[in-house]
């Protein structure tokens, strides 16, 4: 999601929409740890409208962005990794009682 807000790199030109990729990554991550009604409702929404808006920009034919800086992938590996160890290892047990590493 992080190559969303960089200037353009290879991952933002061949992904087109980080974001709603990233949404889709996140929706099925969780949809196969939770196995309960309440995590498949709201992931599955999740899933569903990343999918839905994912098909629904494909038609406008939107072109790719041209790779600007090949640094930008490495700032947004960078920023993905220090975000997946925040909410990894502190922030998500914090704030949803639930550690995903535990």
């Amino acid at each position: 999601m992080a190559a969303a807000y960089l200037p353009a790199g290879a991952i933002k030109h061949r992904l087109k929409h980080p974001v709603l990729v990233g949404i889709i990554l996140w929706a099925i991550g969780h949809l196969l740890a939770d196995g309960d009604l309440a995590s498949l409702l709201v992931f599955g929404a999740f899933l569903v409208y990343a999918i839905v808006d994912l098909i629904a920009v494909i038609p406008r034919g939107d072109p790719a962005p041209a790779v600007v800086r090949p640094l930008s992938d490495l700032i947004a590996v960078g920023i993905g990794l220090v975000a997946f160890a925040l909410f990894g290892l502190w922030l998500h047990g914090w704030l949803f009682g639930v550690s995903p590493f535990a």
